[in-house]
């Protein structure tokens, strides 16, 4: 038996409701006569303040479809806030699937190839988003006219002979859930910070990211010198080496800079940046894969892995910027080596150049000498 009230079930030793109340009516002793309402008379009842607005969206289709700018622009917080919790639920399914399928390729896949299937899947999520919002904005009407006549059925079904229960139930049903929709707010934006944070701990990645592939400018005739006059002990550049030991280094970059022509050595350039923007130079010493990015270099990550060296006359270290495509070898020797000692050539783009940012420059070609 239920309180003819506010519907609460009563136990049969009761004399009145304990949730509103009222005193038990015996409703074997009453004939009950179950009153008819219409369809609109329910349906306003279930939708609650916006019942006239709804009325005229599902008279205007005689599909109970038509446009809803709501549903368009909210999407699932709209299906949150009209507890339309199972099309809720379906959207939330297919947005969970798409990302399923398309993070692997962000935490796996080496920056080259994420640059090229990376606007593939941008265009997909873009797809899915206008699709679900086009959906919602069409048969939204719809969807939520099927869901306000599933749940008035049932209700009418479970309390057939009782109209001020199935009033109640409709009620309680229908209307709207600003708690859902804040909740769904709240999951958005804690799922916004985890994507950021993920994005942004795989771009602190990415010069230790594995999976470089391609192959290196290297003079060859530059690298037998290194393999037969270098060493761990004369090419480090300590205040310990001997004065024979320097001037094998310093042979070393001289042969370097004579076969490929070039005149400027990385001091030459330290001490006159703006009058050498745009000039090849050399630079010799001992190199180590790093993570500095900035000034006109910041955005260089991407395409490039920053390798910080210092040079092998005590001068002021350099970040030179390695095209991860052409010195592949490169970033693979550094990283299981852990550093190498190296002549390079590199050069500082006069379009980038900022008088603030001290010895940084992008590197045309290289050889080395892994320090084994």
């Amino acid at each position: 038996m239920y309180c003819k009230r506010c519907g609460e079930l009563l136990s049969s030793d009761v004399n009145f409701c304990p949730s509103c109340g009222a005193p038990k009516e015996s409703y074997e002793s009453e004939s009950l006569v179950p009153i008819e309402r219409s369809e609109n008379e329910e349906l306003s009842l279930f939708v609650g303040k916006k019942a006239d607005v709804y009325h005229r969206k599902w008279g205007k289709a005689t599909n109970k479809a038509g446009w809803n700018w709501a549903a368009f622009f909210l999407g699932i917080f709209w299906l949150g806030y009209r507890k339309m919790y199972r099309f809720l639920l379906i959207f939330l399914g297919i947005y969970l699937l798409v990302d399923l399928i398309t993070w692997p390729f962000y935490l796996f896949l080496d920056p080259v190839t994420m640059d090229k299937v990376s606007p593939l899947i941008d265009l997909l999520n873009y797809v899915i988003g206008i699709a679900s919002s086009v959906t919602l904005g069409i048969y939204g009407n719809y969807f939520y006219y099927k869901h306000a006549k599933e749940k008035i059925n049932n209700i009418k079904q479970k309390f057939p002979n009782h109209p001020d229960i199935q009033a109640y139930e409709i009620t309680k049903r229908g209307g709207t859930s600003w708690g859902t929709f804040f909740i769904l707010l709240a999951a958005a934006i804690l799922y916004a910070i985890v994507i950021v944070g993920i994005i942004i701990f795989i771009t602190f990645q990415d010069t230790e990211y594995p999976g470089e592939t391609s192959s290196v400018n290297e003079n060859s005739s530059i690298a037998d010198d290194f393999s037969q006059n270098s060493s761990i002990d004369n090419w480090g550049g300590s205040a310990g080496d001997s004065e024979t030991s320097i001037q094998t280094i310093d042979e070393v970059l001289q042969d370097y800079m004579k076969e490929n022509k070039l005149a400027l050595t990385a001091e030459d350039v330290q001490y006159d940046m703006e009058n050498n923007l745009d000039e090849d130079f050399a630079i010799a010493g001992t190199a180590k894969l790093d993570t500095y990015y900035n000034y006109g270099f910041a955005d260089a990550s991407k395409e490039n892995f920053s390798v910080s060296i210092n040079p092998v006359d005590g001068g002021e270290p350099w970040n030179l910027y390695f095209d991860r495509k052409d010195f592949a070898d490169l970033y693979t020797e550094l990283k299981n080596q852990g550093e190498v000692d190296l002549v390079a050539t590199g050069i500082i783009p006069s379009e980038i150049y900022d008088p603030a940012q001290g010895n940084m420059a992008f590197a045309e070609q290289v050889t080395w000498d892994s320090n084994e």
